[in-house]
């Protein structure tokens, strides 16, 4: 279907029609209640995905570079 993973989870994202405001709430809820190797798991996956843990992402996001790095 997809050559790899990230692309499909670009794909899938930019064809879901969920409210992003409420998906954001449930994926901040959930980092919430979850414990330290859960964190650092999400972190991992998300850093896999978009270059960010997502502590940064809900935490620091002046952080964030959202310039294209060469």
């Amino acid at each position: 279907m997809f050559d790899n993973t990230v692309a499909t989870i670009f794909t899938l994202m930019s064809k879901d029609c969920e409210d992003p405001f409420k998906q954001s709430e449930q994926l901040e809820s959930l980092y919430e209640i979850a414990t330290s190797t859960q964190k650092k798991a999400i972190d991992n996956a998300l850093i896999c995905i978009c270059g960010y843990s997502l502590d940064t992402i809900i935490n620091s996001p002046e952080n964030i570079s959202m310039e294209d790095e060469e």
